[in-house]
Order: C-alpha cells, then sequence, then structure tokens
C-alpha cells in the first residue's frame, strides 16, 4: 500500500489538491486503481488520473491543503526562518487528529511563535467585489 497525495484539483474523480489516500489495488486488465482516501471513501479510479498522485511519505503543510492525519511531525529548523511564522506553525499543528511532535531548534520554534505572517496578499479580490 503506497500512500499518495493528490498535487491537483481532479474534480472528475472527486479528487482535491492535498487530498490523501492509500492505493489498495490495481486491476491491470481493467487499467484502475482502487483508492482508500484519507475521509473513509473508496474509489475506482482510472490508470490515467494517478498521473496527478505523488508519494507522501512526507508532505509539507503547504501541500497537506487541509488534510488530517493521525500523527504528524513538525520539523522546526533556524535555516528555514524565512518561512517561520506563528500561522504556519499553527497550521501545522492541527493536521494532527490525535498526536503531533515538534522537533528542532527550539529557538526556530520560539521565532515561528512571535512572528505574525505580515504578508500582504496581493490580489484584486477587493477592486473586483467593488465592480472595478
Amino acid at each position: 500500500a503506497e500512500l499518495v497525495c493528490d498535487v491537483r484539483n481532479d474534480h472528475e474523480h472527486e479528487l482535491m489538491n492535498g487530498e490523501l489516500g492509500v492505493i489498495v489495488g490495481h486491476d491491470p486488465e481493467e487499467g484502475r486503481v482502487l483508492l482508500a482516501t484519507d475521509d473513509g471513501r473508496r474509489l475506482s479510479v482510472p490508470l490515467a488520473a494517478a498521473q496527478t498522485w505523488r508519494l507522501a511519505y512526507a508532505v509539507s503543510v503547504h501541500k497537506s491543503q487541509g488534510s488530517q492525519a493521525p500523527a504528524i511531525v513538525v520539523p522546526l529548523v533556524r535555516a528555514h526562518a524565512v518561512m517561520l511564522s506563528r500561522n504556519l506553525l499553527y497550521t501545522a499543528i492541527t493536521r494532527a487528529e490525535r498526536v503531533c511532535v515538534v522537533v528542532g531548534d527550539p529557538s526556530a520554534f520560539d521565532l515561528a511563535s512571535r512572528r505574525r505572517d505580515g504578508t500582504a496578499r496581493q490580489t484584486r479580490l477587493a477592486e473586483l467585489v467593488a465592480g472595478g
């Protein structure tokens, strides 16, 4: 059984970007793969649709796209200081359903917990809502 993550939205097969699943079967004659998704569904998907799946032994906070797992390990190191923020740390920790283990440099944890994500999003949303 292989853990995979879909990296694109696939509306036809009801698989969304970041969704996790386990390949539990393969029917080479029919050209289909049986996928057990993280929300309990079992889907028989054409092999061609599996081209947007990637092995998911380790998944970034961003790539997980809202998925959760029973256990999460969050590595924190100062080498990733540019990315460390309270928002990212909170998101990583809340991916865990039962247990979360944070490993790494305590000063990286301190940095992440103190820094608010001050990045302004560059969108036209306000302009579009206002009718522009």
